[in-house]
């Protein structure tokens, strides 16, 4: 392979106190494992080392949430940061090879003015995306004949202080409880609206069901927006032209089919996808947030669409969820480690369940 990369989704490391519970169920029936996520990450970069009998990676794309929200409120964000990054930094790779998406967490933990002091040391200095230092949305080209892209799902959102805030409370109004929402409200109301799908106590927000698309209008999500579209488009066409073949990278997934609750997805997916399934250049998109994982292939494009699972809900003795592929002329194997899911009868393996082997390039 020319190029061979390590993936790694929502690993949401929490620098608990000895007091705090580490295994926390979740109402979907999950349970998030904080004491296990450093053992889990550390065994993910021993086999991107190559120190477990697998070639080494080049490069990292960690796929956003890094670390978990509850730091804020413990007062533990850069404690846990830097926990997390001196991990990453015990490797072959250098700094600048260790993409980082942004995520919800990151947004919860830090402001975007903060996020760059760490997260833009890996986004080439002339990246096309230069006007907005704050964005964290780039292209670069990891060897020959290949372009990756790095989007941010969360550049209109409700959260962080560098979002575009206006198109964000535009579109939050197609959740039914945003609908009466005043646009010139404070940001509280609109917090308050988009918390959850489930209904509140005091009968402010009702229950969404789980077939409606609008549940993704939620303030742990968010999306690419106007602008950033028009810039990818102009990425994709000029990739399309010198025959280079893409991978795009979020956090958010963009294909109602790899996401197990669709309030996972970006709040402009289609729109995003427009964009990439017209390219025709672009070979898979992989993201992150459904910590459950998924893979579909579209039948009408041939691109591949990947949600990388979260090691945080993996139960003990299923292994570490974490991937590597390799690109060359086609998109490699890619190779799984660890369980999708924890419930009964899920045995299959990741490499089971997403072997991208002998894909034709498009």
């Amino acid at each position: 392979p020319r190029c061979r990369v390590g993936l790694i989704a929502d690993p949401q490391y929490f620098a608990y106190r000895p007091n705090r519970k580490l295994d926390i169920p979740q109402w979907v029936g999950t349970t998030r494992r904080y004491g296990h996520v450093l053992e889990h990450v550390r065994t993910a970069l021993d086999t991107f080392r190559g120190d477990r009998g697998t070639a080494p990676v080049d490069m990292i794309v960690q796929l956003g949430d890094l670390i978990d929200g509850a730091n804020a409120s413990a007062g533990t964000s850069r404690l846990a940061l830097a926990r997390m990054l001196e991990e990453l930094r015990k490797g072959p790779w250098q700094e600048q090879q260790v993409h980082h998406v942004v995520g919800n967490n990151e947004l919860k933990n830090f402001t975007r003015a903060e996020l760059a002091g760490w997260m833009c040391s890996a986004r080439p200095e002339r990246s096309s995306n230069m006007e907005e230092p704050y964005l964290h949305y780039y292209d670069f080209a990891p060897c020959v004949g290949w372009r990756f892209i790095v989007l941010d799902t969360y550049a209109v959102s409700l959260l962080g202080e560098g979002a575009q805030l206006n198109e964000a409370k535009t579109m939050v109004k197609r959740n039914p409880n945003c609908a009466e929402v005043d646009a010139d409200a404070p940001l509280e109301c609109f917090l308050q609206a988009t918390a959850g799908f489930d209904a509140s106590a005091d009968g402010s927000r009702t229950f969404l069901d789980p077939s409606l698309t609008e549940r993704r209008f939620l303030a742990y999500n968010g999306a690419v927006g106007l602008h950033q579209r028009s810039w990818l488009q102009g990425v994709l066409a000029k990739a399309g032209e010198v025959g280079e073949q893409v991978i795009v990278f979020g956090h958010n997934p963009l294909h109602p089919s790899v996401v197990n609750g669709l309030d996972a997805l970006a709040w402009d997916y289609q729109e995003v996808l427009e964009v990439i399934d017209g390219a025709g250049c672009v070979l898979a998109y992989i993201a992150a947030h459904d910590h459950s994982g998924g893979y579909s292939r579209d039948p009408a494009t041939g691109i591949h669409h990947l949600t990388v699972p979260s090691a945080l809900e993996a139960p003990p003795g299923t292994g570490s969820r974490y991937l590597s592929h390799g690109a060359f002329r086609k998109l490699g194997p890619l190779v799984g480690r660890g369980r999708r899911a924890d419930g009964p009868g899920e045995d299959r393996t990741l490499q089971d369940l997403w072997r991208l082997r002998d894909c034709p390039p498009r």
